[in-house]
């Protein structure tokens, strides 16, 4: 399975070599249009992975503060749990 840092990446990575295609000149006019927006989706896609974890970094930040402050009345996360790590 790929890190999401990988997949990011492997996005950019096609998003760029889609735009390209779409540059040459062999390519149909259609063919560009098609290229053209599977790049901008690729793009859009790897933008919105980064935002997700970046809210999801951001609320295991707030969860760990919380438990923090009340871990004797309100346990939210196991000790062994792998979000406690962050």
């Amino acid at each position: 399975m790929m890190q999401p840092h990988e997949l990011i990446a492997a996005l950019r990575v096609y998003a760029t070599a889609s735009a390209q295609a779409a540059q040459l000149d062999g390519t149909p006019i259609d063919g560009k249009a098609r290229l053209n927006f599977m790049a901008s989706l690729l793009l859009e896609a790897a933008d919105q992975i980064v935002l997700l974890q970046d809210r999801l970094v951001r609320q295991a930040c707030y969860l760990e503060t919380i438990e923090a402050e009340h871990a004797p009345r309100f346990p939210l996360l196991d000790d062994d749990d792998a979000g406690a790590a962050l």
